[in-house]
């Protein structure tokens, strides 16, 4: 009884902490300006056009049909060297209270080095209101060209906030919010990755940050097989020719694990790629018997061989670490001194592909 009469009078006490204190976050919308996306490009050496978009309050369900996406957005830009002057400077160009409790993305420019990246997280994250799940894009400037609406919902929507929300929506999913950029960012063992987009509405590769200086754009292929090589893939699909014609694997899906040890001046990886895909397309004059479904999986593997090669090679070459191993050595108390004080080693990486036809849709 003694305990219930405790944990009442904690409630109590509590409950009345917070009727006196309020809502930490009660100020009403209308007296808000709330962005929903920000971009950040390079103006000067020392300094940043910042801009921020907010939805446009002229819009009504009525007023939709008549209004081009982008007209359904009203933006404001600063120039400034830090982030928290750039609130300072656009809040002076408000006549409400800039909020950013619903921002959804940020996008930077290809020009913004590591350590300038860092700077910008480190400031974002001390900003109480600001949420660490909005997700970061980089684009090539003008970065401005790729904060769009999605022509796809009926009400006004970011496009890649919807976009990066459904997880098996894309072939692979790229999707890196801000926590988990800026997490990289400061564990080491792991080169930050954030998805490269472009203003076709297209996100086949992935910006990979080294330790120093802007990042690496990798290659689509490159980037299919870093996908490939985390576990990633969600309905990718793979086209290649054959003896027999032209053959299409679509729906390849899997899973891949991983084996991680320090060697010689080496990190040593064996990783083993089970997919699952559908037979999508092929000659209609193939008999599909027991022993050509088999050599179609044999190709189906080695064209996914090489993408993760062409991945691992990709990473040696600019000596980064987009899949972490260095990072798993770290977890495991093996990262040798040279990773330990920060530094890189070469990726000697043996990887085995599984590949299995489990359906086979229309032969053309």
């Amino acid at each position: 009884m003694m305990i219930r009469m405790r944990v009442l009078a904690i409630g109590a006490i509590f409950l009345i902490i917070v009727m006196l204190g309020g809502c930490w976050d009660s100020e009403p919308d209308t007296d808000r300006a709330s962005a929903l996306v920000l971009t950040v490009s390079q103006a000067s050496p020392k300094e940043w056009h910042w801009t921020f978009y907010f939805p446009n309050p002229t819009v009504t369900v009525s007023s939709l049909s008549q209004l081009k996406p982008s007209n359904q957005f009203y933006t404001m830009g600063v120039t400034a060297s830090s982030l928290d002057r750039a609130y300072t400077r656009v809040q002076q160009k408000l006549a409400r209270d800039l909020y950013l409790g619903q921002l959804e993305v940020i996008i930077l420019s290809s020009k913004l080095t590591k350590p300038e990246m860092l700077r910008l997280l480190n400031a974002y994250n001390r900003e109480g209101v600001t949420p660490k799940t909005a997700y970061i894009l980089v684009g090539t400037p003008p970065v401005n060209d790729l904060a769009l609406v999605t022509p796809q919902e009926s009400i006004p929507s970011v496009y890649w906030e919807s976009y990066f929300e459904c997880h098996q929506c894309q072939p692979e999913y790229l999707g890196h919010p801000e926590w988990k950029v800026w997490d990289d960012m400061v564990t080491p063992g792991v080169s930050p990755v954030v998805p490269y987009g472009t203003k076709a509405y297209e996100m086949t590769k992935i910006a990979v940050y080294p330790g120093k200086g802007r990042p690496i754009i990798y290659s689509t292929q490159a980037t299919e097989g870093w996908a490939y090589l985390k576990g990633q893939v969600a309905k990718e699909t793979l086209a290649f020719e054959t003896p027999w014609g032209r053959i299409t694997l679509a729906n390849v899906h899997g899973t891949a694990h991983n084996q991680v040890r320090p060697g010689n001046g080496t990190i040593d990886v064996s990783t083993d790629i089970h997919l699952s895909v559908t037979l999508a397309e092929w000659g209609s004059s193939v008999e599909l018997t027991p022993s050509i479904l088999k050599q179609i999986e044999i190709l189906g593997e080695r064209a996914v061989l090489s993408r993760c090669l062409l991945s691992i090679g990709e990473a040696n070459r600019t000596h980064t670490d987009p899949f972490g191993y260095g990072r798993s050595l770290w977890f495991q108390h093996q990262a040798p001194e040279k990773l330990a004080r920060g530094g890189w080693e070469p990726i000697s990486s043996q990887v085995t592909v599984t590949l299995q036809i489990r359906s086979a849709g229309s032969g053309v």
